[in-house]
């Protein structure tokens, strides 16, 4: 059976590769210890057992960004000059996959940061372990939120004070909220549509389905837009749901995000997986979009376009 089920890191998608876990009998797990306590040792040879910040020429900035979104903004900051490396997941803009990378989101090579000297470390909060990890070197990574709104901006504002671009940053942010607050003013008939917002589930089937839910950027811009989460009354910031809940709350529209699509806003025509769920208004009424490009799942810049798309599905759905 294939299982397609977005992961959701950084509010950005990985596949499932960079979440596996490799389970070690008493005799592997402790070959993997001794091999990693050499490996540390020998980094602490070559780095130095002073832990010394490693040096570089000049006041260059040298920047590693370990999450796409952080990525997005560092471009559009004007800074791309002086990022040293990125993720395997860092892809937008096309010139991004041309950098040096350092590995996963979770699992960057410790090493290649260490040999890449970078005077800024930005990550997120899941990178606390690496940032104590790399601690042990002169090394920190400023963690940044990633879950609201407030928190693109405030990542936008914190990065550019630490590489000097405030003046780039204070522009940028002012774009995002002016975009944000035109799709504030667009009116529309009736009192909100009530959606679901779908990230992730297994191919082909209505099972394992995750949701979005309270707090998130994605919950804020459909509210902006002029939705209503239906999922909203969740405590968890994402969540898997079954079929009678999404029946008892009875969406008007499923919308469902699939970087592996066209990107923008593509109207579902087939309805056959979508039958366990016929009684509901979404699919009655056949309304189920899809938002492909992975922009919609990445918190930066690009939440304007997010916010524009799912403008217009609200507005599609109203008129109706």
């Amino acid at each position: 059976m294939t299982v397609k089920i977005q992961r959701i890191y950084a509010c950005s998608v990985l596949p499932d590769n960079d979440f596996q876990v490799q389970a070690f009998s008493g005799t592997r797990r402790g070959i993997f210890l001794k091999l990693r306590i050499i490996s540390l040792f020998t980094l602490f040879i070559i780095f130095g057992c002073k832990a010394d910040k490693p040096s570089v020429s000049g006041n260059v900035p040298r920047i590693i960004s370990l999450s796409p979104h952080i990525t997005e903004i560092i471009y559009a900051l004007g800074a791309e000059e002086n990022l040293v490396a990125v993720t395997d997941f860092c892809t937008y803009p096309e010139s991004a996959q041309k950098r040096e990378k350092v590995g996963g989101l979770l699992n960057p090579n410790t090493e290649k940061i260490l040999r890449l000297q970078p005077t800024h470390l930005f990550g997120v909060p899941a990178h606390e372990t690496l940032s104590r990890n790399l601690g042990e070197f002169g090394l920190s990574i400023q963690m940044l939120p990633n879950e609201a709104i407030g928190d693109v901006l405030s990542t936008i504002r914190s990065i550019g004070v630490s590489i000097h671009k405030e003046k780039q940053a204070e522009k940028l942010i002012q774009e995002v909220n002016t975009v944000i607050d035109s799709v504030k003013r667009i009116k529309h008939t009736g009192d909100g549509v009530t959606g679901m917002l779908l990230i992730g589930r297994e191919t082909g089937t209505l099972r394992n389905m995750m949701v979005a839910g309270k707090g998130t950027y994605l919950d804020e811009l459909w509210q902006i837009a002029g939705g209503i989460n239906i999922f909203n009354d969740l405590s968890a910031a994402y969540s898997t749901i079954n079929l009678e809940s999404i029946l008892y709350r009875n969406p008007q529209v499923i919308i469902t995000f699939d970087p592996g699509q066209p990107p923008g806003v593509n109207r579902v025509t087939d309805f056959r997986e979508w039958q366990p769920l016929q009684k509901i208004n979404a699919v009655a009424n056949k309304n189920i979009y899809v938002i492909g490009g992975g922009y919609a799942l990445i918190p930066g810049p690009r939440v304007t376009r997010l916010a524009k798309d799912l403008a217009s599905i609200v507005s599609q759905v109203s008129r109706k």
